[in-house]
């Protein structure tokens, strides 16, 4: 199955070179035999600009999601923690790059 998502211009190029391996969402999908991603960029490009299939669905707090997904770059670390409230349970999808 394929899903979906919106990703903007600066994290799509991070995917895609291979900087970022990891995507995280608020909400799991609501599938659970969902296993590559069509990658939307927002604008200023506005276009589907590659695929990636995902190798594991990770579902924690934020803050146990970044130990275990660590390995990202640290200026990632501001972005996870400020998107999720202390109510929310973020979904890290673990992907591995299927082409740009």
């Amino acid at each position: 199955m394929l899903a979906l998502l919106s990703i903007k211009p600066v994290h799509t190029e991070n995917i895609f070179s291979g900087r970022k391996t990891f995507e995280y969402r608020r909400k799991v999908f609501a599938r659970s035999d969902v296993r590559t991603v069509l990658v939307y960029c927002t604008k200023p490009v506005g276009k589907l600009v590659g695929e990636f299939d995902i190798d594991e669905i990770l579902q924690d707090s934020p803050s146990r999601l970044w130990k275990q997904t660590r390995k990202c770059p640290e200026s990632l670390l501001f972005e996870i923690v400020s998107a999720f409230s202390a109510t929310e349970t973020p979904i890290d999808l673990n992907g591995d790059l299927v082409h740009a």
